[in-house]
């Protein structure tokens, strides 16, 4: 029974890649790999929760992918209203609303653009959310560590359910996912 828990927690909660922040990814690597769309959360992965425009790093990240032709697109759960001003800020398209960690909206923009499970990836920072929806929906996903240690109150309450989550499936396995190459995604 434990193992068999443990291996339920490892397919839908261990994200493929632990980086420490969106910076680090290979973007490179993921274009050879044949990704085109980078999904990306925004809250404590882009930037610190709340902010409604992108900042110096934010735009930097939009940078890189651009340079090296992925599309990036922000996946969140935030209203409509808040994630057009940020990505307004990115001039980047938007998944908002996306309730997380069901896979609908993932799996209806991927349709509505014709786009493979193994053309796209997300990038978050919630074992939750982003991981949980990623893997729902079939697609694989880099875990980033947030940005700030200041979270609403709601993700405050997720964090030492994704501790014990991390428990249950092994914590050496799950520190191992940050020495994972990120050209076997």
């Amino acid at each position: 029974m434990k193992n068999s828990l443990r291996k339920i927690v490892r397919k839908y909660f261990f994200p493929d890649k632990i980086v420490e922040s969106v910076k680090d990814v290979d973007f490179e690597a993921l274009k050879r790999q044949g990704f085109r769309v980078i999904l990306l959360d925004i809250d404590n992965t882009l930037v610190p929760h709340g902010r409604r425009s992108a900042d110096r790093s934010a735009l930097e990240i939009r940078d890189s992918l651009d340079h090296v032709g992925l599309t990036p697109v922000v996946c969140s759960n935030a209203k409509a209203k808040r994630l057009q001003s940020f990505t307004g800020s990115l001039d980047i398209e938007c998944i908002s609303d996306a309730k997380k960690p069901a896979p609908h909206a993932i799996n209806n923009f991927m349709q509505a653009n014709d786009i493979n499970a193994d053309e796209i990836i997300m990038i978050g920072d919630q074992l939750i959310t982003d991981v949980l929806a990623s893997r729902r929906a079939g697609i694989p996903v880099i875990l980033c560590k947030p940005i700030s240690k200041q979270e609403v109150f709601y993700v405050r309450l997720k964090r030492p359910l994704e501790r014990l989550l991390i428990r249950i499936g092994g914590k050496d396995i799950y520190r191992s996912l940050e020495e994972v190459a990120i050209d076997s995604l």
